[in-house]
């Protein structure tokens, strides 16, 4: 198969056929024979018949390598217009003799306007020389070499392209170069796209003021950490990545238990409320954990977030202290303490009540209060718990409040607001 896109490679020359270049040769041939007898004829037919029978036996052998020659070529020429990377035959002088369809794509031209153009002409103008360079070498040792290009589409469009050019050889003045181009466009942006996120997970991760660090979870081996981790535990961060999750834990047993359960398929928890860590200087802080889980080449890793909740836990200490002395002075108090919600429900209420009025604690809560002040006396006390709501500062009156007995016992009253 030849044709002029064909990279292989010439055109096909008229010749005269074997029986007529035989005949000349015959008839210019000037030895003599001896003259032969009659009883010599049937040897020498018998010979010229074995001849004429080992001729015809090459003449099919020629006929099949040929054929299979042709089927050869006919593969190859598929193969190269059906491959889907641009492949383009380039002269000794640089100009581009064949092209298939891949690279016509590629290049958005046909392949008559590709046909001797120079090829460095294809690309753009800072990857000229480097092209020329590399196609000089090629025919030069025999010796491929690869490169990223770029190359200028009619449209103003740049690609990038993994170059590759190899000598197809030839003999001295006709030798070509084979240049097969791959479009990396697309994986270059994808590159670039994953360099990107991954500085703002970089960014997030350095910056995120919660202590972070990502272990194995199969070792338990710690494989990153930011730096409010190095600062919480007080290690460098070198020293940091040769510890196992356990080492910091102050719980080494459970930490363990529960790296051991997530190896084996258990469930990760979200959100761990308290655990007790230890630092390098051997103190011991509570902390609240985050967790999440991910693979990277097939090894699942684990990636935490340590809160030091030290403070939040000594004032919530310090508030239930607080309320605890707060519920001792109202319980021990002798007037009557208790508070209200908007709609004058009664939410809490101290034992003084039983002394003075005979009802218990429980028998007042989730009752109005008009259920307990006298009917004549209930717009006062609603005037004087508007007053303090608005912040004013109501005095001291007297409320008549109902008794067990049935009977009014009266009370003064002050009101503040609560929230």
């Amino acid at each position: 198969m030849t044709g002029e896109n064909d990279p292989g490679f010439g055109k096909t020359v008229a010749a005269q056929t074997p029986g007529k270049r035989a005949e000349e040769k015959v008839a210019t041939d000037t030895k003599s024979f001896p003259d032969m007898s009659v009883s010599e004829m049937p040897g020498l037919i018998h010979e010229l018949r074995v001849h004429q029978v080992e001729l015809e036996m090459q003449n099919e052998e020629l006929r099949k390598n040929q054929a299979e020659t042709e089927r050869s070529c006919k593969a190859y020429q598929d193969l190269w217009e059906l491959s889907p990377v641009g492949c383009l035959i380039v002269d000794i002088d640089g100009r581009v003799t064949a092209v298939n369809r891949a690279g016509q794509r590629l290049f958005g031209k046909s392949k008559n306007a590709f046909l001797k153009e120079r090829f460095s002409m294809l690309v753009t103008p800072e990857n000229e020389m480097s092209v020329n360079l590399m196609c000089e070498r090629a025919l030069e040792t025999g010796i491929g070499e690869k490169q990223e290009i770029r190359i200028l589409k009619p449209d103003g469009a740049i690609h990038i392209c993994l170059l590759e050019v190899s000598s197809l050889g030839s003999e001295p003045g006709r030798e070509q170069i084979q240049a097969v181009l791959t479009d990396i466009t697309k994986l270059k942006q994808a590159e670039q796209t994953l360099r990107e996120n991954e500085e703002k997970y970089r960014q997030l991760f350095e910056n995120e003021s919660d202590a972070v660090m990502i272990f194995d979870a199969e070792t338990g081996q710690f494989e990153d950490a930011n730096q409010a981790t190095i600062d919480l535990y007080g290690y460098s961060k070198d020293e940091f990545l040769t510890l196992k999750v356990e080492d910091i834990s102050a719980e080494k047993e459970m930490t363990r238990s529960n790296v051991k359960r997530i190896r084996d398929g258990g469930v990760l928890p979200k959100q761990v409320p308290l655990r007790y860590f230890k630092k390098k200087d051997a103190t011991v802080f509570p902390g609240e954990i985050s967790t999440g889980k991910f693979i990277i080449e097939g090894r699942e890793k684990i990636i935490g977030a340590v809160r030091d909740i030290t403070e939040r836990i000594c004032a919530e200490e310090a508030l239930q202290e607080s309320e605890e002395r707060y519920r001792h002075l109202v319980d021990s108090a002798r007037d009557i303490i208790y508070t209200v919600s908007s709609d004058t429900t009664i939410l809490s209420m101290n034992p003084a009540i039983e002394n003075m009025t005979g009802w218990s604690p429980s028998e007042c809560i989730d009752k109005h209060l008009a259920s307990f002040v006298h009917p004549d006396d209930f717009s006062l006390a609603m005037e004087m718990g508007q007053r303090a709501l608005q912040g004013d500062k109501p005095p001291i009156h007297e409320v008549r409040i109902l008794s067990k007995s049935g009977k009014y016992v009266i009370g003064e009253f002050s009101i503040a607001p609560f929230i």
